[in-house]
């Protein structure tokens, strides 16, 4: 099975990023890297299972790529204020 975890460079989604890896799961982060790191990832970068993506959670197009065939989502944009992850979210959902 297929999830996106955004933010998943972050403190919050590369501990997220490991367990779901560890458990089968194909993972795709997606994140801005304006808080997370590559280094975050540790040994996952470049594994099979992995797939990350730089690009902004309120880009729709990145998204929609991205989203395609997950079943699941996680959402940990650590860096990003209330008001922009809901307008980010908002505009994703119309």
């Amino acid at each position: 099975m297929r999830v996106l975890v955004t933010g998943g460079a972050g403190f919050i989604g590369s501990h997220l990023v490991p367990e779901l890896a560890g458990r089968g799961w194909s993972v795709v982060v997606l994140d801005d890297f304006s808080s997370g790191k590559m280094e975050n990832l540790g040994g996952l970068v470049g594994s099979d299972g992995l797939r990350v993506v730089k690009g902004d959670v309120r880009d729709r197009k990145v998204v929609d790529e991205v989203l395609e065939g997950s079943m699941g989502l996680f959402i940990w944009p650590g860096s990003l204020t209330l008001p922009r992850l809901w307008t980010g979210l908002c505009s994703l959902m119309m």
